[in-house]
């Protein structure tokens, strides 16, 4: 009896998942850093979406190792691991135009890192030190959603956030927040961060009614 109420509990579970309009999108600008940001979105009212978000960091560049995207390299260091979630709110206005609208959305961010620092005494000479920890902030992404295909759009993005400031370094990335802006003249900010968002999204469920207005 207990693995029927079971099975018929996960039945409705997915029946009113299938309800609600449901996209699964990745950010494709962390990918510089080595890291996977991916984000699911679920439609709840007609100009309101629930996000949710998660994501990995693996990322290693030595010293004597050339630099393929020197803009970064202040961001990258001998090791670094870590990861993220987060779950926030979209604001929107399809109405607007259906191909092209634009949206504001909140986040709460939680995010862990393992690092291997390099820093760079006064002699000129390099050290390293180990250092880990986990934060917590908030962020704010306005943009605009750009439809490609009937299932497939871009959120074409910038992410700003914060989070309290490290003590250890200055410039750094943290999963789900982006790079600092620490040393970027006006908007150099101890504990803002900034995130480009360009993100590939594909539409996995469809409303009853998306579904008949795409077989007209």
């Amino acid at each position: 009896m207990k693995k029927i109420l079971l099975l018929l509990s996960l039945a409705s579970v997915f029946q009113l998942t299938a309800q609600i309009r449901t996209d699964v999108g990745v950010n494709l600008t962390p990918l510089l850093l080595n890291s996977l940001d991916v984000q699911a979105e679920w439609q709840l009212q007609p100009t309101f979406s629930l996000v949710a978000q998660t994501g990995i960091r693996y990322q290693t560049q030595e010293p004597d190792q050339p630099v393929t995207i020197s803009p970064l390299s202040e961001y990258m260091q001998p090791r670094n691991v870590g990861g993220f979630v987060s779950l926030g709110g979209r604001f929107f206005n399809r109405e607007v135009n259906e191909y092209q609208y634009p949206f504001i959305q909140l986040n709460l961010v939680g995010s862990y890192y393992d690092e291997e620092l390099l820093h760079l005494d006064d002699d000129g000479n390099f050290y390293r030190s180990a250092t880990r920890g986990f934060r917590v902030g908030v962020s704010s992404t306005i943009g605009f959603v750009i439809r490609v295909t009937n299932r497939a759009s871009l959120d074409l993005a910038v992410q700003v956030g914060y989070t309290p400031p490290r003590d250890d370094i200055h410039i750094y990335y943290i999963p789900g927040m982006g790079y600092t802006t620490y040393g970027i003249d006006a908007i150099s900010v101890k504990g803002a961060h900034v995130n480009p968002m360009f993100v590939f999204k594909y539409n996995i469920f469809q409303t009853p009614r998306e579904k008949m207005y795409n077989m007209e």
